[in-house]
């Protein structure tokens, strides 16, 4: 009994009739009684009030339902899975026959239960794809045997198993509106082909369509007990040079005791065999050996069991892969190629090749640079040796570019004379400079400096050197130190200090005194004013004076002859004066307390500290003026020199007038050049004016900014940690280094003097790039890094020689993935930038034998992404794929990579996977259905079920509207106008008589 009900979705809309209605019936009130029963206005009239109830019903959105109680016809499609994991215990691959038999009983029930003149049947077989399809016109419910199909025709696609595809097939074949639909699969639930997303289908399907589904086919717990299954096989992948391959094989055992045969090959070659007893469950078997070939080297292994009792022979066999990477290896391009004492050199004789054990070291001349980026990766690292820049091939800048930043090598510079004096500017304009982490100093530029004179005033300063004191002579190397680069031609060479330069003086005896505070040097004449200050304050304090009322010092010195003239005029004699003794030839007392450095360093100090916090000193000095007879020996001051040293600091030291007793010179000398040692600078000797002199003026000339900086300095360690300080606990003084200054975003692991990189480094794109600031072959200038009693130094130099060595980018600045359906796998390489126009990506895949299989071809698919399809449709291989980024003017390869795609057996054969009870379960679960026991009570739920269909009259609306319209027309212009002419014409005066009855 089928009952039909009208709905209406906006009700409100209806309100619209009223006046709608109102339009149309009035106007045909007022025609006379008896004219309204006319065709001519009834007609209209009926097709004007249709279209208003039926545009009015559209725009209220009317729904008819149409409810049944009686069964509708039902069709039921049977998705029947024919693959390999259903053949379990059969090796001939026919599905067994206790699994035939369920099959088939299952169906003949189902139609035993169905109704004939309602109820269809259709059959889908599937494995990985569908196999065969027999629709409800073509099913015989009285067959035997509902399987028959040949499965030597079908190849591998019985060897993994698709439910989604079965259930996407059986879908198309339930195409009736009026009827059950019902799938039923019939499968042991394991879906084992990659990708597959049966879930999700059976989500989506249509809501009409009914999933349910049978598990038959279930290995049995006898058959199960009898399995040998090769579970994995795994390497250590990347082996270095001299390492073992480290296999591990899991071999699963159902329940027995067995023996059984291990066997692998690394390619053509046996690696191993031997018999293994297996203990039930998981058995893991571990052996290693050494690989002889460098690259990528496939493995495969496999367990052989002399009874036929195993239930699979598929799973007893797996692969895998490892790649044995070369030595490491370090280009050095010599710029003092066969010269003696050249950089090389210098480390050829030291024991720094000690410290390179394990890596491959090729030497070259400059001519003999690699003549392409193929010929560069040969080695994880260039090392270029004071490099005259312009011996190098043209493309030799534009190569090491591409070597560090894209494939992510190491690249160490070292410089040296060869550099600085004839290719610096070749440098400049070279892509090399932007690789380097400093900016090189090419042209000598001057930076701020900033000097601090601590002069030793105590009573020995009064002994002569010739015909003046000691003293004397000090005053007046003071005052040409604060002159040096005063004048305009200083200036234009060179010389000197600059006016933006600083300059302190500390005078000392047992106390200390700051005779000239840190000031900015300045023009000739603020100099002339500096030199009258610091005479001043260095003579007063010499010098004893009578001090003022308020104990300040006065003007007035203290001689014998003063008598009680100055006290008598309220001046003040000052302590200890009788403790003095009288200088003749200045008329003066002279002090004769004790000589203490401690506080004159610390005076130093600070001076230089405080100098700093207000501007930036690039290079800072102390230059220490003593005999060297300290009465503080041992109060520290050693220690205030060395703080000073890490900050970049340097104190040298002149010995100015010795003792003339050889013994007590050795001790004067000794504690000076302690102090120098601590300092990181440099300790002279004095012996005349002249000496004292030159000395104090060439050594300010020193501090002045230059490109070559040829002193004694002391490396500093940076705060960063770096594999070039791995072992090195600390720095000998160096004589020299070459000026630069660090770039932002540069790591400076070394320094000297005010930050000065010594050795910096940063990385650059996918590599990474290093730099010493000194010269190797210089032996006055790095002699301490090879001298065989300096361990750290030697450490050191080796250390810088791989330091830049991508540990992280072995090989290649290519990137892969891999993702693997049944038949292909999609191989994605990220590259550091796009490939240009004369590059090309090529790809080779290869068979485990080694034999080529195809080529691709790679397609952009985002910046700096491409990606490529290769036919792997055999999922059990092994596939080891080369990409090669080629030029394809010049067949130069500039980058590769090679890895293995590895193999592992269907899932169909893993006998111990258990997901498919609980994959069927989800399967049914989102398609409204139940996993069934049998056929009994499939009907039930069909039975006196009420069935609602819902009907969309929206387009049959439409239709009857657009009839109707054409009625209207047709009847107004055809049936009105041609009654309208038939009719006589009426006289004026019969009209108006017609008008009067109205």
């Amino acid at each position: 009994m089928n009952n039909i009900d009208i709905a209406v979705e906006r009700p409100i809309l209806f309100l619209i009739l009223v006046p709608a209605l109102l339009l149309g019936i009035i106007p045909f009130l007022r025609i006379q009684k008896r004219r309204r029963a006319s065709v001519k206005h009834l007609v209209p009239f009926i097709i004007h009030l249709s279209l208003i109830f039926l545009l009015s019903g559209l725009l209220a959105g009317i729904t008819v339902t149409e409810t049944t109680d009686e069964r509708l016809d039902t069709k039921i499609v049977f998705a029947v899975d024919v693959s390999d994991s259903m053949c379990v215990g059969d090796r001939d691959k026919n599905i067994k026959e206790e699994t035939r038999t369920q099959i088939n009983t299952f169906i003949k029930n189902v139609i035993s239960e169905s109704d004939p003149d309602k109820d269809k049947f259709a059959i889908v077989l599937f494995a990985n794809d569908i196999i065969s399809v027999v629709d409800e016109d073509d099913f015989d419910t009285d067959a035997v045997d509902f399987l028959k199909f040949d499965r030597t025709n079908v190849g591998n696609q019985t060897d993994s198993t698709n439910i989604g595809k079965a259930i996407t097939q059986a879908a198309t074949l339930l195409n009736e509106q009026k009827q059950n639909k019902k799938i039923i699969i019939i499968s042991d639930g394991l879906e084992t082909a990659l990708g597959a997303d049966s879930i999700s289908i059976a989500k989506k399907l249509d809501e009409g369509i009914q999933i349910s589904g049978v598990r038959i086919g279930v290995v049995s717990d006898d058959l199960a007990n009898r399995e040998i299954q090769l579970v994995s096989v795994n390497t250590n992948g990347k082996v270095a040079k001299g390492e073992d391959v480290a296999v591990e094989l899991v071999i699963k055992c159902a329940r027995y005791t067995r023996k059984v045969e291990i066997n692998v090959y690394d390619g053509d070659i046996t690696r191993t065999e031997f018999a293994y007893d297996l203990q039930p469950g998981n058995n893991v078997v571990r052996f290693s050996y050494t690989p002889e070939v460098a690259g990528v080297n496939t493995i495969a292994a496999s367990i052989k069991f002399d009874s036929t009792s195993d239930l699979l022979s598929q799973n007893n066999i797996l692969y895998s892969w490892y790649e044995l990477e070369d030595q490491r290896s370090v280009l050095i391009v010599d710029g003092d190629y066969g010269k003696v004492n050249g950089q090389f050199d210098q480390i050829a004789k030291s024991s720094v090749m000690q410290n390179l054990d394990g890596y491959s070291v090729t030497i070259l001349p400059p001519s003999q640079f690699p003549k392409d980026l193929s010929g560069l990766l040969e080695y994880d690292q260039v090392v270029l040796m004071d490099v005259n820049f312009g011996d190098l091939h043209a493309n030799a800048g534009a190569d090491l570019r591409r070597y560090v930043e894209e494939v992510g090598r190491g690249l160490f510079v070292s410089f040296g004379d060869s550099f600085y004096d004839i290719s610096g500017e070749e440098y400049l304009e070279s892509p090399i400079e932007s690789l380097l982490p400093v900016h090189l100093k090419l042209e000598g530029e001057k930076e701020t400096v900033a000097m601090v004179l601590v002069v030793d005033l105590s009573s020995s300063m009064k002994e002569l050197m010739g015909e003046r004191s000691r003293f004397e002579i000090v005053v007046e190397s003071v005052k040409k130190v604060i002159m040096l680069g005063a004048t305009e031609e200083e200036k234009e060479a060179g010389i000197g200090f600059s006016d933006e330069d600083y300059i302190g003086i500390v005078c000392f005896d047992e106390n200390s005194l700051v005779a000239l505070e840190m000031t900015e040097l300045g023009n000739l004449e603020k100099r002339e004013k500096h030199c009258e200050d610091a005479e001043y304050q260095l003579r007063h304090y010499y010098n004893h004076y009578y001090l003022n009322p308020d104990r300040t010092e006065s003007d007035i010195p203290v001689n014998k002859d003063d008598g009680n003239k100055y006290t008598s005029m309220g001046y003040i004699k000052p302590s200890g004066i009788r403790d003095g003794q009288y200088d003749k030839q200045t008329g003066h007392y002279i002090k004769s307390s004790g000589t203490v450095y401690k506080w004159a360093i610390q005076e130093a100090s600070e001076m230089l500290n405080d100098m700093e916090s207000k501007t930036m000193l690039h290079i800072k000095q102390v230059l220490f003026m003593s005999d060297g007879s300290p009465s503080d020996k041992g109060s520290g001051y050693e220690g205030i020199v060395e703080r000073m040293a890490k900050g970049g600091v340097t104190t040298s030291t002149i010995a100015a007038g010795l003792d003339s007793d050889p013994g007590k010179q050795d001790t004067q000398k000794k504690e000076l050049k302690k102090i120098a040692a601590a300092g990181g600078g440099d300790f002279y000797v004095a012996e005349t004016a002249d000496d004292l002199t030159e000395t104090i003026v060439s050594k300010a000339e020193e501090v002045t900014a230059e490109l070559i900086n040829e002193r004694s300095v002391l490396p500093v360690k940076g705060s960063y940690n770096s594999n070039v300080l791995e072992g090195v606990r600390e720095f000998d003084i160096i004589g020299g280094y070459y000026t630069s200054t660090i770039k932002e975003g540069a790591d400076l692991i070394v320094y000297v003097d005010r930050k000065k990189p010594l050795y910096a480094e940063w990385g650059f794109g996918l590599g990474k790039v290093a730099v010493y600031m000194s010269d190797l072959g210089n032996e006055k200038w790095t002699s301490t890094l090879f001298a065989e009693d300096k361990t750290y130094g030697n450490i050191f130099v080796a250390n810088m020689l791989n330091a830049t060595m991508n540990r992280q980018v072995d090989s290649t600045g290519l990137e892969y993935s891999v993702t693997r359906d049944d038949t292909t796998t999609t191989i994605t390489v990220n590259t550091p930038v796009d490939v240009r126009s004369a590059e090309n990506l090529i790809v080779k895949v290869y068979d485990r034998n080694g034999r080529e299989m195809q080529d691709a071809i790679f397609t952009k698919t985002a910046v700096k992404r491409y990606s490529a399809k290769i036919n792997t449709e055999n999922i059990e291989d092994i596939y080891t794929i080369k990409i090669y980024l080629v030029n394809m003017k010049t067949g130069a390869v500039n980058d590769n990579l090679a890895f293995a795609v590895s193999g592992y057996y269907s899932a169909e054969y893993d006998v111990f996977n258990d997901e498919g009870e609980a994959r069927l379960a989800g399967i049914v679960g989102n398609g409204r259905g139940e996993v069934l026991n049998g056929p009994g009570g499939l009907f039930n739920d069909l039975e006196g079920k009420v069935q609602f269909f819902e009907h969309d009259v929206t387009t049959p609306v439409i239709i009857a509207v657009l009839i109707l319209f054409l009625l209207d027309i047709l009847f107004r212009n055809i049936v009105i106008r041609r009654k309208k002419d038939k009719e006589p014409q009426m006289t004026d005066e019969e009209q108006i008589a017609s008008m009067r009855g109205r």
